[in-house]
């Protein structure tokens, strides 16, 4: 039997997942983007906060990651995945937040020896 015909009798082929040699995994804070008539384009990022030392004002560089393509049918499909998801969940830990809010800072000082470390705060 060829694929076309067993797609029209309503038999699944079986799906094997694997991952490609040039696989990523990355970790995001956020998403932005639009679409087309034809696609969707959703850019993951990542925020990074920086002081600038003669103001002493904050800036927070957003990183975009990697931006996903996709149909407007494969979109609508990971909204239902993604819904489906996050009220399991929900179910599970309970309401997730939708704060976008940053965390206040309320004491800056710089440690001794910090220059070019990980940890800025204290």
């Amino acid at each position: 039997m060829k694929f076309g015909e067993m797609f029209m009798q309503g038999s699944s082929p079986r799906v094997r997942v694997t991952k490609s040699t040039d696989f990523k995994q990355i970790y995001s804070i956020g998403a932005n983007g639009g679409f087309t008539p034809f696609d969707f384009r959703l850019g993951f990022y990542n925020d990074m906060a920086a002081i600038d030392d003669s103001t002493g004002k904050m800036t927070i560089n957003r990183i975009t990651s990697v931006e996903i393509i996709m149909s407007p049918v494969a979109t609508k499909a990971l909204v239902k995945w993604l819904n489906g998801h996050i009220a399991a969940f929900e179910k599970q830990f309970g309401k997730i937040s939708e704060s976008n809010q940053l965390p206040a800072v309320k004491n800056r000082k710089k440690q001794e020896g910090s220059e070019g470390s990980a940890s800025m705060w204290t």
